[in-house]
């Protein structure tokens, strides 16, 4: 960030033209941003006014895709993918991909409820389920499981690289 001038080293045209420039680094009432296969639906309407909870949404759709090897939701159209985080629930990564234990889909199912009252409250309340699953579960288990599934995952995961890329190229308008 730039520094401010003392009132003696610049005029009050520079001190604009700063604080102009500094506000443009900022997400504005009414934006739009983020990366739409992991977006809250609320962050889709204003950027600008969401909180913390947005954020566990979105981690809650990476442990989607970390689960079953693709993202939430898919497709070529960015505002579809929006759309469908608005107007459709994030499926149980437990009821895509056999072995998947049910109370890990159930922490992933609370993190990503389309409702921000719905979701966890905060991260540390998301990291005491985990950390109670892990406990229940055992690590041991957990990794013969995913050990299991790691084939598939790595499967899905290769083609939803191969849309990624067909949608970076697709969508880069500045290259």
């Amino acid at each position: 960030t730039p520094e401010m001038p003392d009132d003696e080293e610049a005029d009050e045209e520079e001190r604009n033209a700063m604080l102009t420039s500094a506000r443009t680094q900022v997400t504005g009432a009414g934006s739009t941003m983020g990366t739409p296969a992991y977006m809250s639906p609320e962050q889709a309407e204003d950027a600008a006014s969401v909180d913390h909870r947005a954020d566990i949404y979105s981690l809650g759709c990476t442990f989607f895709a970390l689960l079953t090897g693709h993202p939430p939701f898919m497709s070529q159209n960015p505002l579809e993918l929006i759309s469908q985080h608005r107007t459709q629930r994030v499926s149980r990564p437990d009821k895509d991909v056999v072995g998947v234990p049910a109370a890990l889909g159930s922490i992933v199912e609370k993190m990503t409820a389309r409702k921000p009252e719905d979701r966890y409250a905060d991260l540390g309340e998301t990291i005491v389920d985990l950390e109670q699953f892990f406990a229940r579960v055992g690590v041991e288990d957990i990794h013969q499981r995913l050990a299991g599934m790691a084939f598939r995952v790595m499967a899905g995961a290769a083609q939803h690289l191969g849309h990624l890329a067909a949608d970076q190229r697709h969508f880069d308008v500045g290259g």
